[in-house]
């Protein structure tokens, strides 16, 4: 399907995301109850943030309230408006982001906005002018995960608006100790002081899986992976996530990718017992798509994505890695190439393997 309309493009770019994180989801109940509270709470008008260490779920469980929200308010008319900030050029800086949102809530109600230059004046738009403007009968669910993935100079929330009409709520994410984000939500929340000073329920934590809950997850994604693991890797499993004092459903993910190249005959590598965090986990699935791919093109790959801030699209890469001599000589070693090139299919194998860790963005 191809899509023309910017906005609608942007739309259904989360809304694809969306998908796929719910599809994975599990759990969370206590915190989904908290939003459901929230979202229900017809009194309360200020945002409610939800916040976590890095890879702890937040952005599974917001993906998961957007589409619950309809359920929550069932008896509602309710639109949702989703985003993952930084996964799209649309939503990688603030002042994007608000006139996006502004320009999704004109479509939903028919309404007229003006294009201003300033991030504060289409927060002052949205807020004294769109948002009012919403029907009385319409409700409207705002999500914005990861916060902390826009510019800095958005993490002092300046352009967040503290109160909202009785039909619109927000949810917010972030990771708590990153640019002080949460410091300056929570002022966001307190300022209001004709509102209670009573913020604990729209302040949502969300905290690590515990050690019983891994097993029922991995059994669901095998199920959708269409695989089985032996008797003894299942043991090591367990026993693997019992040593954790706590589980990062990041980490969860990265040692089930590691589950997913076994095979049910694999002895278990002494190498795996030393999977401790997050960063072992990726240094493992490194050192293996090195064995995989060619070991100097796929470490050189990684390097020059890495170095490109903003990204780089793979004709870009594919000539840079042409320039290099050292990864051509690796390549073509046993003949001499009629174009001295890097062959395109090694890049698709490399960016196959790593498509769930890569995320693609529009220039």
């Amino acid at each position: 399907m191809i899509v023309s309309d910017p906005l609608q493009h942007e739309i259904l770019e989360h809304a694809i995301q969306c998908k796929t994180y719910v599809a994975k989801f599990h759990g969370r109940i206590d915190v989904l109850g908290k939003l459901e509270n929230y979202i229900k709470n017809e009194k309360e008008n200020r945002p409610c943030i939800v916040y976590g260490a890095s890879g702890c779920g937040k952005t599974s469980v917001l993906a998961k309230a957007a589409t619950e929200a309809l359920n929550w308010w069932s008896d509602r008319s309710v639109s949702v408006i989703l985003r993952f900030l930084g996964t799209t050029p649309t939503s990688s800086t603030v002042y994007k982001t608000m006139l996006s949102i502004s320009q999704h809530i004109c479509k939903l109600y028919n309404l007229s906005m003006e294009i201003y230059p300033d991030v504060l004046q289409l927060r002052y738009q949205l807020e004294t002018n769109l948002l009012m403007c919403i029907p009385a009968s319409e409700y409207l669910v705002i999500v914005l995960d990861s916060i902390d993935q826009l510019e800095p100079d958005a993490y002092d929330c300046q352009w967040l608006i503290g109160t909202f009409p009785h039909n619109v709520k927000c949810i917010v994410s972030a990771i708590p100790d990153h640019g002080n984000i949460l410091m300056h939500l929570k002022g966001i929340i307190k300022h209001n002081q004709l509102l209670s000073n009573d913020t604990e329920h729209l302040l949502i934590i969300v905290p690590s899986f515990e050690a019983s809950t891994v097993d029922i997850v991995y059994n669901d994604w095998l199920v959708m992976k269409k695989r089985s693991l032996s008797d003894e890797q299942r043991s090591f499993i367990r026993d693997l996530m019992k040593e954790r004092s706590e589980i990062l459903p990041l980490y969860m993910k990265l040692v089930f990718d590691i589950i997913l190249t076994w095979h049910s005959y694999d002895s278990i590598n002494i190498e795996l017992k030393k999977l401790r965090n997050v960063d072992d986990c990726i240094r493992y699935l490194f050192h293996h798509l090195e064995k995989v791919h060619n070991c100097l093109l796929f470490t050189r790959a990684m390097i020059y994505m890495t170095a490109c801030r903003n990204g780089i699209s793979q004709n870009e890469l594919e000539d840079v890695l042409s320039l290099d001599d050292e990864v051509l000589e690796s390549i073509f070693q046993h003949y001499i190439p009629p174009v001295r090139r890097l062959p395109g299919i090694l890049w698709t194998r490399i960016r196959n393997d790593l498509d769930e860790y890569i995320t693609e963005k529009r220039s």
